[in-house]
């Protein structure tokens, strides 16, 4: 707040009138439109390079919920940042798979080790796993025995589907996820896609009213929420192609 004290100088200029206001409001709402980011789906390069990878070992979206419960308080095994999961996601976490794998042999252009494929050589390593290796290892020894120079896996750490219908909720859709590109022989992350949104009112959040407007001003179901986004993140995924590393997409 600025105070106005009673010293010298002019008095302070008279108040607007009330179609001034509302010309001033619609502007604010242009500009926000205009030249605002909502907070959503977040993914970009590290420092690291992502030069010379050409096969990828895709990993299906693990399931936080199903793995340690409903309602726990959990760990993201690669970043470290804490979640509460929601519930199960279901056939979602195999359908958010398959847009990923879609998106690599096509837009992408990798040579793609598809998820059966990849299981199906991590069996024989969880059986010999050292109690004290880690996940990140175990991801790297799956990529050399289907001979990947990288692995892409995604977790989906809350998931809560809306409870109500398009234009009324008693709980809106909320999710956060992220996938992580993961690169032979250390195991560092080289590229990373995380969303994480509980879906609001506009009155709530003026920064959300691209989005909002996306949306038409409807509550859209999780699954909306969770393809709508990972379209996004995929959009800023790197393309061998973009590189000038062309490849036929193919693999197993």
């Amino acid at each position: 707040m600025i105070a106005h004290h009673p010293s010298s100088g002019p008095p302070p200029p008279a108040a607007p009138a009330r179609g001034g206001l509302r010309r001033g409001f619609v502007l604010l709402l242009c500009l926000l439109v205009a030249g605002c980011a909502a907070p959503g789906p977040r993914g970009g390069q590290s420092d690291a390079p992502t030069r010379g990878i050409e096969r990828i070992a895709l990993l299906p979206m693990v399931d936080m919920a199903r793995v340690y419960g409903e309602g726990r308080s959990v760990r993201a095994p690669l970043t470290h940042k804490v979640f509460v999961t929601g519930q199960t996601a279901g056939a979602l976490a195999d359908r958010m798979t398959a847009a990923v794998e879609a998106h690599l042999r096509g837009e992408g252009d990798y040579r793609v080790v598809s998820p059966g494929t990849v299981r199906g050589a991590m069996g024989p390593l969880l059986a010999d796993r050292d109690r004290a290796s880690d996940e990140r290892s175990l991801m790297m020894a799956a990529a050399r025995a289907v001979e990947a120079e990288a692995v892409l896996v995604g977790y989906i750490y809350r998931h809560e589907p809306r409870r109500g219908g398009r234009f009324a909720v008693d709980r809106p859709a909320s999710l956060a996820y992220g996938l992580y590109l993961l690169a032979r022989p250390d195991g560092r992350i080289v590229w990373a896609g995380e969303f994480d949104e509980t879906q609001r009112p506009l009155n709530e959040d003026l920064l959300q009213i691209g989005t909002f407007l996306k949306r038409r001003g409807e509550w859209i179901t999780v699954e909306e929420m969770a393809l709508e986004s990972l379209a996004e993140i995929l959009a800023r995924f790197p393309s061998r192609s973009a590189s000038g590393e062309g490849g036929t997409g193919a693999g197993n």
